[in-house]
Parts: C-alpha cells; sequence; structure tokens
C-alpha cells in the first residue's frame, strides 16, 4: 500500500506546468511556486513513508516470527519460556517503536511543510483565544458571584 502510494505521488509530481515562451512573469512565478510545492509534498510524503516502514518493519517481523516459533526452533522444548520471555520483550519494544512513529510523522510534518506549521500555528492561537474569552467570563461571573455575597452580607449585617 505504502509502495502505491509513493508512486502514484511521484507521477503526480513529475509532470509540471508546461509554460509557453509567450508567457509573462507572473506565470513563470507561479509555476516554480508550484513545482517548488510538489518538491516539498513529495519528499515529505517519502519521508513519512520511510519513517512508517522503519518503525513498523520490526513489530511485524517479530509478530511474524512468534506465530511460527515452533516450527522456527523446534528442538527448544525444554527453553520454551526463555523464548516466548525474549520474543515478549523484543516485542514490547517494537510496538513502542511503532507506536512512536505517530509521534514523529507530527515532527516530519513540521519539520518540512510550511503549510502545516502555518495551519499548527493558526489552530494554536485560535485555541489560546478561546481560554482567553472562557477566562474573561469565569472572572466575570466570579466579581458578580463576589459583588452577590457582598451585598448579601451588607443586607443580613443591616438586619441585625
Amino acid at each position: 500500500m505504502t509502495i502505491l502510494l509513493l508512486l502514484l505521488l511521484l507521477m503526480q509530481s513529475a509532470p509540471v506546468c508546461i509554460i509557453s515562451s509567450t508567457s509573462d512573469d507572473s506565470t513563470n512565478i507561479s509555476a516554480a511556486v508550484y513545482k517548488s510545492t510538489q518538491r516539498q509534498l513529495t519528499v515529505m510524503l517519502v519521508t513519512i513513508c520511510c519513517a512508517a516502514v522503519c518503525l513498523q518493519l520490526p513489530y511485524t517481523i517479530l509478530y511474524l516470527i512468534n506465530a511460527d516459533k515452533s516450527s522456527l526452533w523446534p528442538d527448544v522444548e525444554h527453553d520454551h519460556a526463555a523464548l516466548h520471555a525474549k520474543i515478549y520483550l523484543s516485542m514490547k519494544i517494537a510496538d513502542t517503536l511503532a507506536t512512536s512513529n505517530y509521534a514523529i510523522n507530527f515532527m516530519l510534518y513540521c519539520l518540512s511543510g510550511s503549510a502545516f506549521r502555518r495551519s499548527v500555528r493558526r489552530l494554536c492561537r485560535h485555541r489560546q483565544l478561546q481560554l482567553q474569552r472562557h477566562a474573561a467570563r469565569y472572572q466575570a461571573t466570579i466579581r458578580y458571584n463576589a459583588t452577590d455575597n457582598e451585598l448579601h452580607n451588607a443586607c443580613a449585617n443591616n438586619a441585625d
């Protein structure tokens, strides 16, 4: 699946805009930007696919070994528990590597994609504004409740 995605992506990025000799400078600039963006996208996706394969391959290999361990090591009947423990530990380490692929994908997107970085910054700014609005509403509610309590206490003191 990953190889198919890579081939499709490379075929998509290969044909770049064909510009006639009578085109103006703005067309040349937009074609250069398009080509640069396509190259950046291709490099980013190839890097992410390679990282995914490298990080998930150990787990896949160990999974296959674990599924067929009795036929791979038929004479290890007396030390079967030790072999199982070694494979189990190796699978846990490989599983951690495979799971780290998600965090590494985020880092690779941040490192190689300027549009992705802009979107993350915009999202963080939007979230920060939401938190500030929520905090302002919360403080206003506290001030209102404090004023309400002061009035209640003043009325109670006057009644005494």
